[in-house]
């Protein structure tokens, strides 16, 4: 990242994280200026995302993502991480272990001979579906005439609710 403002982190977080896995239901930050402002805190409610705080100048607090920290330092400092390269002791790159595949390049997202075998057992079930689906009628309109007051129809201006009411709570 080119710096640690909100702004950064935010989309940092948004396209590196929430994009590939999800909103996370809850996150733990330290008291970074960045996570305390109000407009993350406006992007943990959008999430629908909890928050947890460490303890300010506390490292300990949160030690297993420090322990963390300083292993993925030293792999990066040793050599260069790759997602392509199979590690010996788990037989899987670290791209299947996290996304269940290995990555492609974007030119193999379109493939060049015949779809997979798998994929030619599922072409006829999908074509047949696509065949029967029709589309949803609309609604009938209302059976009752719209009610609309006597006293409002040479009103000036008229106040006009378009959502649903809803119960309380």
């Amino acid at each position: 990242m080119p710096d640690s403002t909100t702004e950064c982190t935010a989309a940092h977080f948004l396209s590196g994280w929430v994009s590939n896995f999800g909103a996370p239901v809850t996150i733990i930050t330290d008291q970074g200026v960045q996570f305390e402002s109000h407009a993350w805190g406006e992007l943990m409610a959008f999430l629908d995302t909890s928050r947890q705080r460490t303890t300010a100048y506390h490292p300990q607090a949160n030690g297993m993502v420090e322990r963390f920290h300083r292993r993925l330092k030293e792999a990066i400092r040793a050599s260069p991480p790759s997602w392509a390269t199979e590690k010996e002791n788990l037989h899987h790159t670290p791209a299947e272990l996290v996304y269940g595949e290995d990555l492609r390049l974007p030119g193999q997202f379109a493939a060049l001979g015949p779809p997979a075998g798998h994929a030619l057992a599922f072409l006829p079930v999908l074509r047949q579906a696509m065949a029967n689906l029709r589309p949803t009628p609309p609604r009938p309109p209302p059976s009752r005439p719209t009610h609309f007051p006597a006293d409002l129809r040479d009103a000036a201006a008229v106040f006009l609710r378009t959502g649903a009411t809803t119960g309380s709570l």
